[in-house]
């Protein structure tokens, strides 16, 4: 099964792949490491493909920005209220870069989509391709 990505543009403009790693997939930089829960990635497009870049690490999603579990993101955890249960956007670095923010419209779209991510995989319903492509703004 290839891994599900979609593309979300936030409100700054800023373009965001959003990877989703269900529970036993490999990830990070050697793909050595394998997530215990599904989770979500977040990975910055600027820099995606530029060849001046790929010395620092950055390929076809460009540069790893953040992941949190799926879980967290659907306000799941624990049975405690999280803030995105209040639709509101995320900072997605604790607040050091501006630019790496994601709109609470744009995490809408994001919550829906690793919502039916989990459905597909857990029910056996995920069909071949990427899991699509959405914008907002």
């Amino acid at each position: 099964m290839k891994t599900p990505t979609m593309a979300i543009q936030a409100s700054s403009g800023r373009w965001f792949a959003v990877k989703y790693l269900p529970t036993g997939a490999r990830y990070g930089r050697t793909n050595v490491l394998v997530v215990d829960v599904d989770t979500v990635e977040f990975w910055d497009l600027t820099l995606a493909d530029d060849s001046s870049t790929r010395e620092q690490g950055w390929g076809p999603l460009g540069q790893f920005v953040s992941r949190y579990a799926v879980s967290t993101l659907l306000g799941e955890d624990d049975g405690s209220v999280t803030p995105f249960v209040n639709e509101t956007g995320l900072c997605l670095d604790g607040g050091f870069r501006e630019e790496w923010s994601v709109d609470a419209v744009s995490m809408r779209v994001v919550r829906s989509w690793a919502r039916r991510m989990r459905a597909e995989i857990r029910y056996g319903r995920r069909q071949a391709g990427n899991g699509g492509t959405a914008a907002s703004s």
